[in-house]
């Protein structure tokens, strides 16, 4: 076994990166309450969000895709 310090330092960073997920995860929260205060509705607004990461091509096939299965179905 190998005993040069590496193992503590892996520990050590990945402590440091667990706090750094939380913080995020805080920082997150936070930024979805003042959205919500701001009026908007979080829900399209996390949509919107995910859909930017997507490839803009991706993005019109998909809708394409949900259009056509709506009117298939036919709305309400």
């Amino acid at each position: 076994m190998n005993n040069d310090g590496k193992l503590k330092a892996f520990t050590e960073r990945r402590e440091r990166l667990e706090d750094e997920k939380q913080d995020i995860s805080d920082a997150i929260k936070d930024l979805s309450n003042e959205i919500k205060s701001a009026g908007y509705d979080l829900k399209p607004f996390n949509q919107m969000i995910a859909r930017r990461k997507l490839d803009r091509a991706a993005v019109v096939e998909a809708d394409t895709i949900l259009a056509l299965y709506e009117d298939e179905v036919g709305g309400e």
